[in-house]
């Protein structure tokens, strides 16, 4: 039996596997640049919230410190939440110019942090949150991949007392607008959820939620 080394981030001209190109779709080792600070905004944020809110109770006052173009700070004012934004690189006005991993306390009756952080520094963002939050026994959302759990470096996460489950989001969520590029992402997200507020799950109770995006129209 012949084992071929494939791996897609190796750019070989003459290989024959990696000149060939996937069935209606590009070649095996096509390259995509990864956009500056990780930034990839929230297109499909009111289907995210909602899903989240069928799941997971929120307090009035949210705070979104990765706000960007508010996609997910508008979702969440529009679900009925009084929404602080701050972002590192804001990109709109309004916005406070803010490094979340400096900040020592969360905004005046803040109750809950709900965020998209950059994927590369998804652990220290996630960490601070929960410095931030849990002692005031408030509640923290983190959209991420699926696959971001399935790491032994995250079990002190996913077994803290205060961890509250997951909503997994039954789409691929679009990061690139729809007159770009009319197809959703390739990776599988969820909201993963730690609660310490009075309306947290049962002591040994995990939220395991499901959310659905309405389909689209067919243009």
């Amino acid at each position: 039996m012949d084992i071929i080394d494939f791996n897609p981030q190796r750019n070989c001209e003459d290989s024959p596997i990696t000149s060939q190109k996937r069935p209606g779709g590009p070649r095996f080792d096509q390259q995509f640049a990864r956009n500056p600070a990780d930034f990839y905004p929230t297109y499909d944020a009111s289907h995210v919230v909602r899903a989240l809110k069928v799941h997971q109770w929120l307090p009035p006052r949210v705070w979104e410190p990765h706000s960007g173009e508010g996609h997910l700070a508008d979702a969440l004012k529009a679900s009925g939440h009084q929404v602080v934004e701050s972002d590192l690189n804001p990109q709109r006005q309004g916005t406070a110019q803010q490094d979340f991993l400096k900040t020592t306390a969360p905004p005046k009756d803040i109750g809950a942090i709900v965020m998209n952080p950059p994927y590369n520094e998804i652990d220290a963002h996630l960490t601070h949150a929960l410095s931030l939050m849990m002692p005031l026994g408030g509640v923290v959302c983190l959209l991420c991949r699926s696959d971001w759990a399935f790491a032994a470096k995250r079990e002190e996460f996913l077994t803290r007392r205060d961890y509250a489950g997951e909503v997994k989001l039954l789409w691929r969520l679009r990061w690139v607008p729809l007159d770009q590029n009319k197809h959703s992402g390739r990776h599988n997200y969820c909201v993963q959820l730690w609660d310490a507020s009075p309306f947290a799950p049962p002591t040994g109770t995990k939220i395991i939620g499901t959310g659905r995006k309405p389909r689209e129209p067919q243009q």
